[in-house]
């Protein structure tokens, strides 16, 4: 398992995998590219449909295959110490306000990973959850996560009452972790600017047995109240734990509140950057699980853009399933993991990779012998970024699925096609097995036909499919558009004879040069 308590991450911030709004969003959650630059304050304060009717989280049955709304409290039987009544204006919200919590639940034949809570910001006077949570939602649902966004209550109700508006909502889905396929233990609360803050509430002082009464001694606990309100990961984004615009850096304040996991998401333009970097080394400190991604030259509230949310959904399958993620599965059985200073060429010559490990990386590159998986990325013509976390956890599922019993790479030309071809010694196709029988994907990586980017193109993709269920193969083929087209051929031909990985249909994708008709 790979270790949560790494350095920071500093990137440039990028909108090139932001999600815009899914083709199947009802009209009315449509909120565009998702892209901080085409926001409008129209966006900002637009509001989320209400629940049909009466509907609650009581008297109405979740049904995942689409998105729902529930008011999170039966009526008039609402924890509360603020007088909110007809007649004060003013406000975001009418006096009548209910809170409630809207469910976007996976695509259909999805496997859920768990589930995450999320909460807009807008200063405790606005949810931008055109803006903030629902841009997420979309995004987090593509990595296999159910998401539910909560319209807790904002001023002149206090940061307690929208708590107990969180702590409410993830006993909802602790109740109905069955219906939506997750473990119960599997749910996250994530909060930008204001709505972490109220996440941190919630975490602080209003999770687990703790219910309405500890606030309103007129308020009648219900069947739900029965459920832990426990969330095991929490996500600050440009917020942190503490009060509106001050975080709390007092460790033994922060100790009391037996902190899950937490991730950290912000852009040095942030107005509050020195309190969430103070935060974070705080947090660390302490010993709770920590990572965080500091986006160069971005400013305070930028929701789902920035191309953080790839990350964060690997670090909260972690957090999860640590013994799971990634394909380490075998760390149980003792076996030795690589990491970011492993050598290349150690992985290459590890006797479990036999003789295919020289294909793992280009070998049309000339890798010198001592660069360190987390140098991979710095001999890669053409690519700016590559993840050394995710190249680490890449060999290490290799490894893990070979140690489990698996095969995991497959010859595409004979011994003696090789012999008469020495070129096609340096071909193959990698595959991680999904679930038996489903549709299958071929992936190419790109290289500009100089060589194959396969750590960086191919296999992160194909370990994205197998997480989600599908048989995925990475071809391995000789640089040049005619040798590349005969080696792509030749792989989805022989691919038929893998058991196990699908039959009826099959898709092929590539990057850069990676892809041919």
């Amino acid at each position: 398992m790979q270790d949560t308590h790494v350095s920071r991450e500093r990137r440039e911030g990028t909108s090139a995998d932001t999600v815009a709004t899914p083709e199947d969003f009802p009209n009315e959650y449509g909120y565009g590219s998702g892209g901080v630059s085409d926001w409008s304050r129209e966006d900002m304060l637009k509001k989320m449909p209400k629940p049909k009717e009466n509907e609650t989280v009581l008297n109405t049955a979740p049904d995942p295959a689409g998105i729902q709304a529930f008011y999170l409290w039966e009526e008039g039987n609402v924890p509360t110490v603020t007088e909110f009544t007809k007649g004060m204006d003013g406000y975001f919200d009418q006096w009548d306000f209910r809170p409630f919590v809207t469910a976007i639940p996976v695509r259909s034949g999805v496997k859920p990973k768990g589930a995450v809570v999320l909460m807009a910001g807008g200063a405790y006077q606005f949810r931008g959850n055109y803006t903030d949570s629902l841009p997420t939602a979309a995004a987090l649902r593509e990595y296999g996560f159910q998401t539910f966004i909560v319209d807790y209550r904002l001023r002149p109700y206090t940061q307690e009452e929208g708590a107990l508006d969180v702590a409410r909502a993830v006993r909802f889905i602790r109740k109905n972790a069955d219906v939506y396929g997750i473990e119960p233990e599997d749910i996250a609360v994530m909060g930008f600017s204001a709505g972490g803050i109220q996440a941190g509430e919630f975490l602080m002082h209003y999770d687990e047995t703790v219910n309405g009464t500890a606030l309103d001694n007129t308020y009648a606990p219900d069947e739900l109240d029965g459920v832990p309100a426990h969330a095991s990961a929490a996500g600050m984004i440009y917020s942190f734990y503490g009060r509106l615009s001050v975080g709390n850096m007092d460790p033994d304040w922060l100790s009391k509140g037996e902190l899950p996991p937490t991730f950290y998401v912000y852009g040095t333009e942030d107005p509050f950057y020195s309190q969430f970097e103070e935060q974070y080394e705080v947090i660390q400190g302490i010993g709770i699980k920590t990572n965080r991604i500091v986006l160069d030259n971005w400013p305070h509230g930028f929701g789902s853009d920035g191309g953080w949310i790839a990350d964060y959904a690997h670090w909260l399958e972690e957090i999860f399933q640590p013994d799971s993620a990634s394909g380490l599965t075998a760390q149980e059985d003792g076996m030795e993991l690589f990491t970011s200073e492993t050598r290349m060429q150690d992985v290459i010559q590890d006797p479990i990779f036999a003789d295919f490990g020289k294909l793992i990386f280009p070998v049309d590159l000339g890798l010198e012998e001592t660069l360190t998986l987390k140098e991979a990325g710095d001999r890669l013509v053409w690519y700016s970024y590559v993840n050394p976390e995710r190249t680490v956890s890449i060999v290490n599922e290799m490894k893990s699925r070979i140690q489990a019993g698996e095969q995991i790479f497959y010859d595409i030309y004979t011994d003696k096609e090789k012999a008469e071809d020495p070129s096609k010694e340096n071909t193959g196709l990698f595959f991680f097995r999904g679930n038996p029988g489903e549709k299958f994907a071929v992936v190419n990586a790109g290289g500009g036909f100089m060589y194959v980017a396969a750590i960086h193109d191919s296999f992160p993709h194909m370990q994205e499919l197998a997480e989600r269920g599908y048989n995925a193969f990475a071809l391995i083929y000789r640089p040049g558009s005619q040798t590349a087209c005969e080696d792509l051929a030749r792989s989805c031909f022989w691919r038929k004879g893998v058991s196990g990985s699908g039959g009826s249909y099959h898709a092929v994708y590539g990057a850069v040069r990676g892809i041919w008709k």
